[in-house]
This record gives C-alpha cells, structure tokens and sequence, in this order.
C-alpha cells in the first residue's frame, strides 16, 4: 500500500486490493487432506466483499447513513440488481456487518 494525500486515493486503492484478495480466496482451492473437506477460503471472502458492499453503500447513500441503507446497494439495478427483502437486509446489517472492518 502506498502512502495517500487523500482519503479518495486511499479507498481506490483499498477497494482494489480486497477485492484481489476476495478473489484469491475465492479461487484458491483447499486441500481436503489438511482441511478435512475440500473447499475456498469462503467466511473470509465473504466477510471482505461484505465489507466492501457496505463501503459502496455507504458512498452511494451519503445523505442515509444507516447500515440497512448500505446495504440496499445490493437492490440497485446500477449496481447489483438483486431482489433482497428488507429482512433479508437486516440480517447481513445486523449480524454480518463488522465494524472493524468498516
């Protein structure tokens, strides 16, 4: 990671580097043997490109800064066009969002 004059500079280049490590942990294939079942690195992907969708909500929604706003993002068609239900939402906001990451 560089070092950013600007909070703008800053998340570019962190968006960019989680979703490359979202993706290696995705595609990175876990060896059974050592694991005990084949797989991904799934509940950390998960957990960043969550991170990310909150990040993108938050910018998107600047004037409604609640987590269950954030992630409506998801619902957007400019963005990812899903058909989420507000429950649905309220339980990524309440249970999966981590503030420490955010």
């Amino acid at each position: 990671m560089a070092i950013h004059k600007d909070i703008p500079s800053l998340l570019r280049e962190s968006m960019q580097e989680m979703l490359s490590v979202a993706k290696y942990w995705i595609e990175f294939r876990k060896e059974a043997k050592y694991w005990g079942a084949p797989g991904c690195y799934g509940c950390p992907a998960t957990l960043i490109l969550l991170s990310i969708i909150d990040s993108l909500g938050s910018y998107v929604n600047k004037a409604k800064d609640t987590a269950i706003i954030r992630f409506k993002i998801l619902n957007d068609p400019k963005y990812f066009g899903l058909d989420m239900s507000d429950r649905q939402l309220d339980i990524l906001s309440d249970h999966l969002r981590n503030t420490l990451s955010h």
